[in-house]
Parts: C-alpha cells; structure tokens; sequence
C-alpha cells in the first residue's frame, strides 16, 4: 500500500518521471481489504509479542537422567 501511495503522488501524465497506469490504481475495496488485513496482522504480532512477553513458563518438574556408554568418550 505505502508503495501505491507513493506512485500515486509522482508525476503525473505529461509531466517527466514515473506514470503510474490505470493497472496500478487500486479500487476502494481492494484497499479497504488491504488495510483490515494489514491491521489483523500487526494486532496479531503485537498479540503474540504481548503473550510471549507474560507467559510464565512453568519450571521442569521431574529430573531426568541419561545414561550415556563409555564408549561415545573414546578417541
């Protein structure tokens, strides 16, 4: 979208620079789509940071051991 808008304000037809034609524009719908599914995926990043940030993961219960053979020390 940024980059759309950015076109979009360039030079006009006529004028030198970049033309940005009829197959760049976009209709209203599509960039009102654009932006609810550019702010679905920032709160959704923004979630996630948040959940990550406060998540309290709980400490390992049980020790475990393992056994390893004396033969994986060998040269």
């Amino acid at each position: 979208m940024c980059v759309w808008l950015l076109l979009r304000v360039g030079p006009r037809r006529g004028e030198r620079g970049l033309h940005v034609g009829s197959s760049w524009r976009k209709t209203n719908e599509e960039v009102f789509g654009l932006r609810i599914f550019l702010i679905a995926l920032i709160l959704l990043l923004i979630g996630a940071g948040v959940f990550l940030v406060v998540w309290e993961v709980p400490a390992p219960t049980q020790q475990k051991e393992i056994v390893i053979p004396p033969e994986r020390f060998q040269r």
